[in-house]
């Protein structure tokens, strides 16, 4: 058998001789010995990094080969559990265990050597001869262990008595025997004396033990009182009889507790001629001695995790252990960064508590842009400022001066900010600074920059610009000037309404008289055919005039005719939703209005609304069309008189336009807008998309870029991405202050690219999620939108799960234990990696309680850990340093495995009993203990699979409930850190259906592409778009197939805005039976395994889905 590993510690098995008698040939011709001699001579020098746990499993795989029938595989594993219970790591548990082991090891030498000299078959000798090396090899680590043991106890001496001066003499003595066997041991491997080589180790181990009894050292005894076993200060250099065995100033327990690894017998560690005790290991300007004498960690420059590193904390008076010195829930960090006192709950003595004050904070964000945020509920503590990328088109609209930023702070509590803006003054005149430079926001709903009212302060000389604003948005440095100029050169291509010959302006005198009956409050819940009205007015000349009738019962002429839009709006958002249907009262008013106060040189346009059948006189039509008045009239829901509004419209040149539901009023409003224009070459909509022909061969114009975005007139949907043309581009006009005549649009996203921003999600799902279809990261953290579904995080979060971590940075780092959707609690990688070394040198002696330290004992038992690491007494110094150098980050997450740890297959019981205890300890570890078993690549599947379940009840019960999902899968659901507890509760649920299993995705893509592959849906039906009647933006449906709508999931999907939306948008389309949806007639949503190994979804998403009556199913693995 090929040993391309080192080996390593002790085996004694008395049991196995009788076994490996039945397993060796008795007779055949001596084979050459020449390959068994060399063999055995290497086992003098050669490294080794397994235990004797390694020793074991090795020894029977290499034995295994050469087996008959007669004991079987079952008996050689079952002889090698039992002999496992002679050594701890690699020292023996008991004296007599020792002793015994020798004995047992000696027998099983002697056959092992006499087999393979006889052994005919030459694989036979080579099986025989590895395994006799794999013997004396650990015959000569449990040996030099001990030797070691010994040799560290009696350097440097301990004070005593003379008693005592007389036991250490005895053990000098015992110690020079023991040190003369192994030479002597290793003097007999080089002459192919197997036999003698393994009575010499036994000699050399007996004799090291003694020294050790002679000192009274036992390996579980604490001998100096400093709180650490014999063994595990033995195992890192340190004298069990001295408090600071190297006299370095530093304890043994600080060094062993604080930065376990450190040479306990050697004050210059690192030989860099800088003693241990005046280093500063964690970069916090404190020397070891100083952390030492302050308590504070040696490996953490922050020990409490306030913000304030710790040599700052005596220079504020604050603790450093303790995060909120003063009590008042701001951490010490916190109010120095607020200019409040860390050291009293109140620092001004008004009564009120720190944490209750407004406090302000200056946050410092890239490329000079900075803001001192003023908030309450630790809201400024929080703000953060990021660049907008270059990818983003509104960055390029004209005017602009320099970079675009992103100001952004999670909660409500921010009240002011005076934010600051740098800008590039090569685009300017010199010296126009101050006149030119201004702040502008970016409207994210009208996708408009538009100007900050409040005062500017420009610093011509440092070149940025101050503002104070009362809101957080992107926001950008513009020339004033310029951009006033570009947008008042803009022509109007699309915006002619003309007397028939097509060259003078004929203004408009507009009466809206509006339904304002009881019936509304069903009809139009929402108020959406106010939104509407008050978009038509943004839609109107300058020069036009309006006037709003408000009419039930009785009409009231809310406003009369006023080219104030402002005040027109004001006056529809005062109609109410009270009392019966007059429509002669609402024709009557809007009569008067026109026929009083108009003049022959304005249209006159009148739009009735209304969603009843009420009281009618002839004469006010009659009266309509003697005064040269246009009636629209507008039909809501099924109660109207259609064949009335249809005459009343017909008979005074207008139309008349039936509406099932009040969200169909926009797009009502919008053609009866082109309507009114006059004429038919420019206002019409050949496709009906809602956007005029003019408009989309012209191009719309966007605020938001400066750019103009054209259409096919003849296509309702030009990209093909399931919204149309006039979903997508929405008249904006002047209401957020352009200075242009021409109209202005709301581009929503563009109608000629069905992905907007090219990150590989489609506007209309962009439009379902709520995120920006003009940034393909809509809340700049490091991942695209796409992604971020891919993952499982909020596109609209930088940091879903509040860790402080932003996500992009938290995928970068997955490989380093990060998560993007798991609080994580980070440790420095010295932190991890003498947590770590100092379980692997407790073992089941401590009690520690992180993770890191819980992988360290379980380590101890292990085949190997680090392969670059040589297993040899008080090697964990080395261990600790492999460890801290394989952290590429600045910080691991807590619950960080490392690959190369590989537990003993047969130790699975063990482990679990470790790991339990643990847990018994620190039970709120469990998502963090379970990934790390998971994620120990280099031990099988199925002995990881086995400690999971063995540990917690939940993962037991998934296992027995998904008989077909295979180990791979079950270790991926593991690895997830988000538990097994949801999943088990949701299979649980009265109303789940638990779908064919299908494999865990990287991209959402793959799942939605294998729900459709279930149920055999075409091209055609996938990625639907379906208004949602009641909202202003439909859904986008990933399928829809034999009138089944079905949503899917990849990952643990969490309960947030998007996803509610998303089920309520459902259950509306589900509940318009009659409408354009009328076609569904079930909702379903699949759950698959996502990318981070997560699945199914937060109990109240859950819950919702089944309260709406949408079913929902879970794909197993």
């Amino acid at each position: 058998m090929a040993r391309s590993v080192m080996r390593s510690a002790s085996i004694g098995i008395a049991l196995v001789v009788a076994t490996v008698a039945q397993l060796i040939s008795p007779a055949g011709p001596a084979l050459a010995t020449r390959s068994l001699a060399s063999g055995i001579a290497a086992v003098a020098t050669e490294p080794f990094t397994l235990n004797s746990k390694g020793i074991k499993e090795s020894l029977v795989a290499s034995l295994a080969p050469v087996a008959d029938a007669t004991p079987g595989p079952e008996r050689v594993e079952s002889v090698a559990r039992t002999v496992a219970g002679y050594v701890d790591g690699v020292r023996y548990s008991q004296d007599f265990d020792g002793q015994q082991a020798y004995r047992d090891d000696l027998h099983l030498v002697s056959h092992l050597d006499g087999a393979a000299r006889k052994a005919a078959d030459p694989a036979e000798t080579e099986v025989l001869s590895s395994a006799l090396a794999d013997l004396l090899l650990a015959g000569r680590l449990t040996a030099e262990t001990a030797v070691s043991d010994a040799r560290t106890a009696l350097s440097p001496p301990a004070p005593g008595t003379a008693s005592a001066e007389q036991a250490r003499a005895a053990a000098e003595r015992d110690l020079a025997a023991a040190e003369h066997a192994l030479t002597q041991a290793r003097n007999a491997l080089t002459k192919d004396q197997p036999v003698a080589a393994e009575t010499h180790f036994g000699k050399a181990w007996r004799s090291g033990t003694d020294a050790l009894a002679n000192l009274g050292i036992t390996y579980d005894g604490d001998h100096d009182g400093d709180g650490i076993p014999g063994r595990a200060e033995l195992s890192v250099g340190g004298s069990p009889l001295l408090l600071d065995t190297d006299a370095d100033g530093l304890l043994d327990a600080f060094e062993f507790n604080a930065m376990a690894g450190l040479a306990l017998n050697n004050a210059d560690t690192d030989g860099n001629g800088v003693p241990d005790a005046a280093q500063d290991h964690d970069g916090d300007e404190l020397n070891a001695a100083q952390e030492q004498a302050a308590k504070t960690s040696p490996v953490n420059p922050d020990t409490d995790a306030d913000g304030l590193t710790d040599n700052l904390e005596s220079t504020y008076g604050t603790d450093p252990l303790v995060a909120d010195t003063d009590g008042d829930t701001l951490p010490d960090g916190a109010e120095i960064r607020g200019g409040t006192d860390p050291t009293s709950p109140d620092t001004d003595s008004d009564g009120v508590s720190d944490a209750d004050e407004l406090l302000s904070v200056r946050v410092q964000g890239p490329d000079g842009a900075s803001a001192v945020v003023t908030g309450a509920d630790q809201s400024a503590l929080r703000a953060r400022i990021s660049a907008i990328p270059a990818e983003d088109t509104r960055t390029g609209v004209a005017g602009r001066m320099g970079g675009a930023f992103e100001f952004e702070s999670p909660g409500e509590g921010m009240v002011t900010a005076e934010i600051t803006l740098p800008f590039d003054a090569s685009t300017m005149p010199a010296g126009g600074a101050a006149e030119r430079a201004r702040v502008f926001w970016l409207d994210e709903t009208a996708n408009a920059w538009v100007p900050v009212a409040s005062d500017q302060r420009v610093d011509a000389a440092a070149k940025t610009v101050s503002v104070t604003v009362d809101h957080f948005s992107t926001y950008a440095v513009f020339d004033i000037i310029n951009w006033n100029a570009t947008w008042t050169a803009k022509d109007n291509p699309c915006r002619v309404r003309t007397d028939g010959g097509g060259s003078d302006v004929v203004l408009l005198d507009l009466a809206l008289s509006i339904d304002s009956s009881g019936s509304m409050a069903w009809n139009d819940p929402q108020g959406l055919r106010k939104d509407a009205a008050k978009n038509f007015v943004d839609a109107l000349l300058p020069e036009d005039r309006a006037a709003i009738i408000d009419f039930d019962s009785f009409a009231r002429v809310l406003q009369p005719l006023t080219t104030n839009k402002d005040a027109v709006k004001s006056a529809i958002d005062r109609i109410d939703d009270v009392g019966g249907t007059s429509i002669s009262a609402g024709v009557s008013a809007a009569n008067n209005v026109l026929a009083n106060n108009s003049d022959a040189n304005r249209g006159r346009v009148m739009i009735l609304l209304t969603d009843g059948d009420g009281t009618w006189n002839n004469f006010y039509l009659t009266q309509a069309k003697q005064n040269l008045i246009t009636i629209y009239t507008i039909g809501l829901g099924s109660a109207v008189n259609s064949g009335l509004l249809n005459t009343i419209a017909t008979e005074t040149g207008g139309k008349y336009h039936q509406v099932d539901n009040a969200a169909e009023l926009p797009e009502v409003f919008r053609r009866i807008s082109n309507d009114t224009g006059g004429d038919e070459g420019v206002m019409s909509d050949s496709d009906k998309d809602g956007l005029n022909d003019c408009v989309e061969v012209q191009g719309a114009y966007s605020p938001g870029t400066g750019l103009r975005y054209v259409s096919d007139p003849f296509d309702a949907d030009t990209d093909g991405d399931g919204l149309a043309d006039g979903q997508e581009v929405l008249t904006l006009g002047n209401g957020v202050g352009i200075p242009t005549a021409s109209d202005t649009f709301q581009v929503l996203s563009d109608p000629s690219n069905a992905d907007t921003d090219g990150d590989g999600f489609p506007d209309p799902a962009e439009v379902d999620e709520g995120t920006s279809a003009w940034r393909a990261d809509s809340d700049g953290d490091g991942l695209s939108d796409s992604d971020e579904l891919s993952w499982a995080t909020d596109p609209l979060a930088s940091d879903t799960d509040g860790d402080g971590y932003t996500d992009g940075p938290e995928v970068a780092d997955a490989n380093a234990g990060f998560s993007p959707v798991v609080f994580d609690d980070p440790l420095t990688p010295d932190e991890w990696a003498s947590e770590f070394a100092k379980g692997a040198a407790l073992g089941d002696a401590g009690d520690g309680t992180t993770v890191p330290y819980l992988m360290g004992t379980i380590s101890s038992s292990a085949v190997s850990f680090i392969p670059v690491v040589g297993w040899i007494a008080g090697a964990i110094l080395d261990l600790r340093d492999a460890i801290a150098n394989t952290v590429k980050t600045d910080w691991v997450a807590a619950g960080m495995s490392l690959a190369g740890i590989v537990p003993y297959v047969g130790d699975t019981a063990n482990i679990i009993a470790k790991v339990t205890k643990f847990l018994g300890r620190s039970a709120h570890l469990l998502d963090e203990v379970v990934p790390a078993i998971a994620k120990l690549d280099d031990f099988p599947a199925s002995a990881r699979a086995d400690i999971i379940a063995g540990i917690n009840s939940n993962w037991d019960a998934l296992r027995k409930a998904s008989p077909n999902m295979d180990e791979a899968s079950f270790l991926r659901l593991a690895s997830s850190r988000q538990g097994a507890d949801h999943i088990v509760a949701a299979l649980n649920r009265s109303k789940v259906q638990v779908g064919a299993s299908l494999p865990f995705v990287t991209h959402w893509r793959e799942a939605e592409n294998a729900v459709a592959g279930l149920f055999g849906v075409g091209a055609s039906q996938r990625q639907l778009y379906r208004q949602a009647p009641g909202f202003p933006f439909g859904r986008y449906a990933d399928m829809i197939d034999a009138g089944v709508m079905r949503e899917v999931k990849s990952g643990f999907v969490p309960f947030r805005s998007s996803v509610v939306r998303q089920i309520e948008k459902d259950a509306a389309i589900l509940a318009d039976t009659q409408g354009i949806n009328g076609q569904v007639a079930q909702a379903v949503w699949h759950f698959v395994g996502g990318r981070t190994g997560s699945l199914g979804a937060d109990p109240r998403v859950l819950q919702l889905l089944e309260d709406r009556g949408i079913a929902y199913v879970i794909h197993l693995p």
